[in-house]
């Protein structure tokens, strides 16, 4: 089938993403003849600038003002706008990504094809300097990634979520206008377990992928993992569901070495449940890279700690505050 490109148009989400906005709009100036809109959150770097400097290049390139700055809100507002101008889909690309030259023909003849509502795809960890070389190998694997189908490459087919990459607009919108905004984090799985319960399909495209560039430091993986744990369990609670093995497990080791870590100063016997924690992650941080050097195993590891902590103590405390918080 031939793919309706003219029905398309790419979504771009943005703040303060000068290192890497130039890259992806050339990229999808070069692979499609779609219309490409970036949704600038209030950028105080230099993208504005450069998207502009890009725009005057092409005409296929439109600027628009995200004043809720959240992601959600960009792409529920890009949504809205391209429906009112006659398009049928929107695809979903993230600045800090790499995507293959196929990505939006793939997403849209999936979607076509399959007679979806929503096309995911798998998205693989990336490196960068020697920490996102250790989050690379930590997130492709379950240490970083447990048994998540899109991040360690799962079936083609009918899922319940995945990293979301096109929409039919229509299907979108008519989920209460799309994302909820009151969540900074995990609008995504939040939103396909709408789009399930309203008798929507959601489709695992394997033959297509996103490379993903994770935080560049400890205190950036540390503030997204907490997040994640936190609207994660806003998700949870909005829809009265409980949380999976895989949300449940870094929970439960968050609360166990904290706790445990506490008792020590009473009970030094406690001290031997965060030890045992602290050497599975670094056997399993060895079995699961090719890069047998110390440091890079380190590295690994604590990318394994800090990411199962700041998402157990994210959970939490947003089951500490209750869903009212999720905003």
């Amino acid at each position: 089938m031939k793919t309706r490109e003219h029905a398309a148009v790419i979504a771009i989400p943005c703040l303060n993403e000068a290192k890497h906005i130039e890259r992806i709009l050339d990229h999808f100036l070069d692979t499609t003849s779609l219309d490409l809109w970036v949704l600038d959150g209030g950028s105080t770097d230099a993208t504005i600038d450069l998207v502009k400097r890009r725009r005057s290049d092409s005409g296929r390139i439109k600027l628009i003002s995200n004043t809720e700055k959240l992601q959600a809100a960009a792409v529920n507002l890009a949504a809205s706008l391209a429906d009112q101008e006659g398009y049928e889909i929107l695809l979903r690309v993230d600045a800090h990504a790499n995507y293959s030259r196929d990505f939006a023909t793939k997403v849209i003849d999936t979607l076509i094809e399959e007679e979806v509502s929503s096309v995911v795809v798998h998205m693989k960890t990336i490196g960068g300097n020697p920490f996102q070389d250790a989050c690379a190998d930590l997130f492709n694997s379950p240490l970083g990634a447990g048994n998540s189908a899109h991040r360690l490459g799962g079936k083609r087919g009918l899922v319940d979520h995945g990293h979301h990459a096109g929409f039919f607009i229509r299907d979108f919108l008519s989920l209460d206008g799309g994302y909820d905004t009151r969540f900074q984090a995990n609008e995504d799985a939040e939103f396909d377990i709408r789009l399930k319960k309203a008798g929507k399909k959601i489709f695992f495209e394997d033959n297509t992928e996103v490379e993903y560039i994770p935080r560049p430091t400890v205190k950036g993986l540390m503030k997204q993992y907490f997040r994640n744990g936190y609207f994660r369990s806003q998700t949870f609670q909005k829809h009265k569901i409980a949380p999976s093995i895989r949300q449940t497990l870094p929970t439960l080791v968050s609360i166990s070495n904290f706790s445990s870590l506490g008792l020590s100063l009473f009970l030094p016997l406690s001290i031997y449940l965060p030890v045992c924690y602290l050497v599975l992650v670094l056997t399993l941080a060895t079995r699961y890279t090719s890069k047998l050097r110390p440091l890079h195993i380190l590295r690994i590891s604590l990318g394994a700690i800090v990411s199962h902590h700041s998402f157990g103590a994210g959970m939490v405390i947003g089951y500490t505050k209750g869903f009212k918080h999720a905003q």
